[in-house]
């Protein structure tokens, strides 16, 4: 064996686990959509809101809604809502138009690692088990899906 390639046949357990666990979050997460998610813990309500004020208010405009009023992405960044606010024009339902942006940035994540694979030498099992290193760990899901911090899942993709 060489020290420095490692062989898929070791990766397999490590993608088995991971990528159950990851997909069993991912699903367990779609209550997202007929739920709103109210609890204290997560920041999903917050960006949901500033999606809707997107489309309500408009971009660095004032919005009457909350907080007796505020300037529209004067602090938040709006890549992310940029991103998904045609898919929320299409869809008009907000909630699962957040659940399909962590869907498509999952998947997104997946095929850039998938597309720059033959200059990083790794062969598909090892690109899905980099994938799952990255996205299918206990910290990661917690940001990304329980919390709902979708503007970092962005900035990863």
């Amino acid at each position: 064996m060489d020290k420095k390639n490692l062989p898929d046949k070791f990766l397999y357990i490590p993608i088995l686990i991971l990528g159950l666990y990851f997909l069993f979050r991912l699903v367990d997460q779609a209550k997202l959509i007929r739920i709103f998610p109210l609890d204290k813990y997560n920041d999903w309500s917050s960006y949901m809101a500033q999606l809707y004020f997107l489309k309500v208010c408009g971009f660095h405009n004032f919005c009457p809604y909350w907080y007796n009023g505020f300037i529209n992405f004067q602090i938040s960044q709006p890549g992310w809502y940029f991103f998904i606010y045609p898919l929320y024009s299409l869809i008009n339902n907000i909630q699962l138009t957040v659940y399909f942006s962590l869907i498509i940035s999952f998947l997104l994540s997946l095929i850039a690692i998938y597309i720059t694979r033959n200059k990083l030498g790794l062969s598909k099992i090892k690109v899905l088990a980099f994938f799952l290193f990255i996205f299918g760990n206990a910290v990661s899901i917690g940001n990304f899906i329980r919390v709902g911090k979708i503007h970092y899942l962005f900035g990863y993709l």
